[in-house]
């Protein structure tokens, strides 16, 4: 006997093989049931049958129509209910029984929900709003009325919101600093809190305590990390980064062989800035590559740039990194797929690394005038790593904000000059020096005189414009009106004839390396 439920089947509940075959009772029946999970048991049930029968193929070919069928009437019939239900229940403005009207919608969405759009990304008092947060608020709004194309329309309705709530970037202020309770203001050199809050872009994702514990594990890592000075340093430029400005002109690195725990501090400064305020990146991307002009759309609104693992590969452009660490005026941003836009860019860079950066052309002095190279200790061998250091700090979090803060009074009080040590100030001199080799080739024995407008070698008395590359390299080195130094042409013989540095920069007919030095006297 083959069985088919009493409660699905006809007037029995047996099917033999020409009831499968010839029978469109039983297919009809498909039309009669409730709803989906009744039509796919019925459905089971009967190719149950027909598999004893060996008759599945032709059970779906005949079956098929009468389920298409049976589902779609099922759907109308549910569209028809929630359509009949929404007339019934009180409707929202916003929605004429077909409908969503875009600009009411927006218009009351709005009335509850104080929202900004800048450059395309919302804010409201907060910070930054999540997008994905308000488009699952929007979708359950709509989701009782709108029967189709439900994401489509939150879409939409969220680029209607984009134009409603557009605002202009607001003026940046750096004596103030906005906290998750209130904000800071500066006055007579010092920060003082208020517990109101006005909108801004870059509010810190941390309270203000002034009774706050000190941060004595902080202290004790940074000590252990760097020097004395170097902390302070540190400090400074920890506080420089909670402001919106660019007018201390530097970018830090802490460099070091590995292991050190530099990239600590970088998980404090998520935990005290808010993931909405720092983002991470390589510092190569925003000069080199084919996507670097795509990649600088992340540091809008942004206060701080983190490479934790600096490329040690040599810069080939450095025109865009220049611009960003002394921003002044509006830079272009290409965002991907959009049209261009200009604004204000106030991301300090902050990296970590195992050697300076470097690069390939830029040898000028604005290239290392923006750095700060602190210098790590090395690890003691003794050292014990604590692998739950960084939550340690992240508890510490309200007190290493008063540090920071120290530090920022401090810088504000030395005009924005860092405080640097002997040792930071003899790395940027050494990192100068390892990428322009002719600076110890300028500190040999030839002598060389500046009128103000050119140097005249001391070997054949020939001028040499300050405005060549060569001689800006001259002028940059040169101490008053004597300096070291002679004219490119003797530069060149010596070179040639002696190659005391081994540097084989440039062509000469008697020179034994030609090939490698043929560049140089190209541009020449």
């Amino acid at each position: 006997m083959n069985n088919i439920p009493n409660e699905l089947s006809g007037k029995d509940n047996t099917a033999t093989y020409d009831d499968i075959l010839n029978n469109t009772e039983i297919y009809e029946k498909i039309l009669t049931l409730p709803d989906e999970i009744a039509i796919s048991q019925y459905i089971t049930s009967l190719r149950q049958v027909a598999r004893q029968y060996k008759l599945t193929g032709d059970f779906d070919r005949l079956v098929h129509p009468y389920k298409e069928k049976a589902l779609k009437v099922l759907k109308e019939q549910n569209a028809a209910k929630k359509k009949k239900d929404c007339y019934q229940t009180e409707r929202p403005e916003w929605w004429d029984g077909n409908n969503v009207n875009e600009d009411i919608f927006c218009t009351q969405y709005l009335e509850n929900h104080q929202l900004y759009c800048i450059n395309n990304v919302f804010f409201d008092l907060n910070g930054e709003y999540n997008l994905s947060e308000l488009s699952k608020e929007i979708y359950e709004l709509i989701k009782p009325y709108v029967i189709r194309n439900i994401a489509d329309r939150t879409k939409r309705i969220i680029e209607a919101l984009k134009y409603k709530c557009y605002t202009p970037p607001p003026a940046l202020n750096e004596n103030v600093i906005h906290v998750r309770n209130g904000m800071l203001k500066i006055k007579n050199g010092k920060f003082r809190f208020y517990t109101d809050k006005i909108f801004t872009m870059n509010r810190l994702d941390v309270d203000y305590k002034a009774d706050a514990p000190k941060s004595d594990k902080w202290i004790e890592f940074l000590n252990q990390l760097l020097s004395e000075e170097d902390v302070m340093t540190l400090q400074e430029y920890m506080g420089y980064l909670l402001i919106p400005s660019t007018r201390a002109q530097k970018m830090l690195m802490i460099i070091g062989n590995g292991g050190e725990g530099k990239s600590r501090i970088g998980r404090v400064l998520y935990e005290l800035m808010g993931n909405n305020n720092i983002v991470n990146g390589s510092i190569s991307d925003l000069d080199n590559g084919s996507k670097a002009r795509f990649s600088r759309v992340k540091l809008v609104g942004k206060m701080c740039m983190l490479d934790d693992d600096m490329d040690i590969s040599a810069l080939e452009k450095t025109d865009f990194l220049k611009q960003l660490i002394s921003s002044e005026i509006l830079l272009e941003i290409e965002p991907k797929g959009r049209p261009s836009f200009f604004a204000k860019l106030y991301s300090r860079i902050i990296a970590f690394g195992n050697s300076p950066l470097s690069s390939l052309y830029d040898r000028s002095r604005g290239f290392f005038r923006r750095q700060i190279i602190l210098t790590a200790k090395p690890v003691s061998k003794n050292r014990v790593n604590d692998k739950y250091l960084a939550e340690k700090f992240i508890s510490e979090i309200e007190g290493i904000f008063l540090w920071c803060l120290e530090g920022l009074e401090r810088l504000i009080a030395n005009d924005f000059e860092f405080t640097l040590s002997e040792e930071a100030k003899q790395n940027l001199v050494l990192a100068e020096r390892e990428m322009n080799n002719i600076i110890p080739f300028l500190e040999s024995e030839y002598n060389f005189k500046f009128d103000g407008d050119n140097f005249y070698c001391r070997i054949c008395g020939d001028r040499v414009s300050i405005k060549t590359k060569y001689g800006w390299i001259l002028k940059s080195n040169s101490e008053g009106d004597e300096g070291k130094g002679i004219c490119h042409s003797c530069l060149v013989e010596h070179c040639c004839n002696t190659n005391c540095l081994g540097c084989d920069w440039y062509k000469y007919p008697n020179c034994p390396h030609i090939e490698t030095k043929k560049i140089y006297m190209e541009e020449d």
